[in-house]
């Protein structure tokens, strides 16, 4: 093995390998998008078994080896733990880890975009609107990646994909206010946020906004919403 690097690392996803082991999916701080080969995870005395559970966000050491980094763990920043704790949070979190894992291609690094994961699974644990706040997270991933939405204040707004977000010319028809809460969670800082907007509404803008994000970036679908 070589190239090893310390990095804090965020788990995407996991999939079972052999009987005691498993892939680990995992977005880096360093080194990007990368597969890390985690032996003997499913052994319950194996000291990779918290850091192998999705969301889990921790600092170690990563060795490359020819088709995987092997993991040397050092201490978890964050286990995320309360992510699992209903339905719609575990969709949710589903959702933004499967489009870091289809939004870049291996050792494509973003430590902005890892920043911004880091903090909205962290405000996920205790917040009662994950949809507003998935919303928030959303427009500032899209941002982030070079698609901003363009979110002018038109009389009789339309929302379009292919003009690029608010327009006058058709689409999606918003109100008013859609377009300032849109523009107030795009350019507010998630600490700061303040979620009192309704529900069913909300609900509505970030399937928009998911169309966005899936139109710009070329996403046939994002599996984890099928079940929301």
């Amino acid at each position: 093995m070589k190239n090893s690097i310390t990095t804090e690392v965020i788990i995407l996803s996991e999939t079972k390998y052999s009987e005691s082991s498993k892939i680990l999916r995992a977005y880096t701080k360093e080194i990007g998008k990368v597969s890390i080969m985690a032996k003997g995870a499913l052994r319950p005395k194996s000291n990779l078994v918290s850091f192998s559970q999705p969301y889990c966000y921790f600092l170690c050491n990563l060795s490359q080896g020819k088709n995987f980094y092997y993991i040397e763990p050092i201490k978890i920043i964050d286990s995320n733990f309360f992510l699992r704790r209903d339905y719609t949070t575990i969709v949710l979190a589903g959702y933004i880890s499967e489009m870091v894992e289809k939004s870049f291609l291996e050792g494509e690094t973003n430590k902005t975009v890892f920043d911004l994961i880091v903090k909205t699974l962290r405000l996920m644990n205790g917040n009662k609107n994950v949809e507003a706040l998935v919303l928030a997270f959303s427009l500032k991933y899209i941002s982030y990646m070079g698609y901003r939405p363009n979110l002018k204040e038109v009389e009789n707004p339309y929302f379009s994909n292919y003009d690029g977000g608010v327009t006058n010319k058709g689409g999606t028809i918003l109100r008013i206010e859609d377009v300032y809460y849109l523009k107030k969670l795009l350019y507010t800082s998630l600490d700061e946020l303040v979620f009192d907007y309704d529900l069913t509404r909300t609900i509505f803008l970030l399937n928009l906004i998911v169309d966005y994000i899936k139109y710009n970036l070329e996403i046939h679908e994002f599996n984890s919403l099928k079940i929301l």
